[in-house]
């Protein structure tokens, strides 16, 4: 199955953007298997009933053609996402939704993708679209019944020099779970690693504030532990300097209580980065 657009990425790569949306989007699924499926009411009502739905190794490519310099991806963009993917059908209802091993990648205009998902699996029990296209309802799921793994998650930062690897990711919303195997951040030009922790866990995760928020608030944050990099600031507003961790993902971040195994802790002075 395919959903893509040729000719907008015609004129996207002609530097003509007047006249096509912000977001373009292409979609190519190796596969959809549904099963137990109401047939008569697939064919003549255009809506799915069924007991499962896998989508097979889909990959989806997500190009921004504005002129945002943030590499965001927002709930407008996937709410356009959403309504072309479930655009015909009346209503969607099964026992079990699954995506297998897809592969996921957000791109800024003609560049290479700056953010890139490999291998991800997605399972959510009892799913119910309905024919208001309500898109909260959607990601009441991601907050109350979604489990979600992902096997390498890239992000590329050019503007701050940096990159970001996720190894073995893995969010259960019903258990109020996020884990990474492997958390690797480094500087593009020079290659030197800032963070290296291994065995990342959060409990107790308010998935709420996680999923709709961008924010992390639970009872424990848990790691093995590597190498951390951590940066003095001056205060703008004047008074004492602050020490912060560098991130481009959490505005805010609330927990309870921390354990940090082995680790090796280097103190950088943003006024003079580049010096040891």
């Amino acid at each position: 199955m395919v959903l893509q657009s040729d000719s907008l990425q015609k004129e996207l790569y002609s530097n003509d953007t007047s006249g096509i949306p912000k977001t373009i989007f292409n979609v190519h699924i190796e596969r959809v298997s549904i099963n137990g499926a109401d047939i008569p009411s697939l064919l003549q009502k255009n809506n799915i009933q069924a007991n499962s739905i896998e989508i097979y190794k889909p990959v989806i490519t997500i190009i921004n053609t504005g002129k945002e310099t943030q590499n965001t991806f927002s709930g407008e963009d996937s709410l356009a996402l959403y309504e072309k993917i479930t655009g015909k059908f009346k209503s969607i209802q099964a026992k079990e939704l699954r995506i297998t091993d897809a592969v996921i990648a957000f791109a800024k205009g003609k560049k290479s993708p700056h953010t890139n998902l490999q291998g991800v699996n997605i399972n959510l029990q009892n799913l119910k679209i309905d024919s208001t296209r309500d898109y909260n309802n959607l990601v009441s799921y991601f907050v109350k019944d979604v489990v979600a793994t992902v096997k390498t998650a890239t992000v590329i930062n050019e503007k701050a020099n940096q990159v970001y690897i996720f190894n073995d990711v893995e969010y259960n919303a019903p258990k109020r779970l996020l884990a990474v195997k492997k958390i690797l951040q480094s500087e593009i030009k020079s290659g030197k690693n800032l963070i290296t922790l291994t065995n990342n866990k959060v409990t107790g995760l308010s998935t709420n504030a996680f999923i709709i928020n961008r924010q992390i608030k639970a009872d424990s944050l848990s790691t093995d532990g590597g190498a951390i990099g951590i940066y003095r600031k001056a205060n703008k507003t004047g008074g004492a300097e602050t020490i912060e961790i560098d991130n481009e993902f959490f505005d805010e971040a609330v927990v309870k209580n921390i354990r940090v195994g082995n680790t090796t802790l280097t103190l950088h002075n943003n006024a003079t980065a580049k010096e040891k």
